[in-house]
């Protein structure tokens, strides 16, 4: 059983030739007996480990890739006239990787059929801090005179990202057939008391 990195950063396990390696485990049942189970733990062949090194390496790089640009504003996203007090965001990418090599997304809670709640994998793995990149609109006083196109700024918490989400092409988006999250570039339009007060030098 080998590890896969999937588009969005999420890892499950897949099958392939991997070589399998027999332990012994003692147990001791309810009776005080000691008992010998044969497990098979799967190790993975140096081969696919290599290349689920490289996907992982090369999926770290394009967040990073990502990540440096969130400073560059396209000519498409300047010319956006907003209106009221909204502004657009482009928020940094999480990388869920740690420096052991552990996988760490960032969670969440939906509710299932049945009524309960389950923590799972957040779809949208971005970080509460980026840039801003368009005020077009209307702004208090005192938020025109502290913001301005290019910086970097922390969210407040419990924002749901879900519902923020910005597209810049909505006929291309309703046509591509290749999903939501395949055509979004991590922008999102908030309000100016989304905001959090300083700034977030990343």
């Amino acid at each position: 059983m080998g590890k896969q990195i999937n588009m969005d950063g999420s890892m499950e396990n897949v099958a392939g030739n991997d070589k399998v390696l027999k332990a012994n485990t003692t147990r001791i049942n309810k009776k005080g007996k000691v008992t010998k189970n044969t497990v098979t733990p799967l190790i993975e062949t140096p081969d696919k480990d290599i290349e689920f090194q490289i996907k992982k390496q090369e999926f770290i790089d394009s967040i990073n890739e990502y990540n440096r640009k969130t400073d560059e504003v396209s000519e498409e996203v300047a010319n956006i006239k907003l209106i009221g007090n909204s502004l657009l965001i482009k928020l940094y990418k999480h990388n869920p990787f740690t420096e052991s090599g552990l996988h760490q997304p960032i969670m969440t809670q939906e509710e299932t059929a049945g009524g309960k709640v389950r923590t799972v994998e957040s779809p949208l793995q971005y970080l509460p801090y980026g840039t801003i990149v368009n005020m077009s609109g209307e702004y208090s006083k005192g938020f025109a005179e502290r913001f301005k196109v290019g910086d970097k700024f922390t969210l407040r918490n419990g924002l749901a990202l879900q519902q923020l989400m910005f597209f810049l092409d909505i006929p291309k988006l309703m046509t591509s057939g290749s999903g939501i999250l395949a055509n979004f570039e991590g922008i999102f339009k908030i309000n100016e008391n989304k905001i959090e007060n300083g700034f977030k030098n990343k």
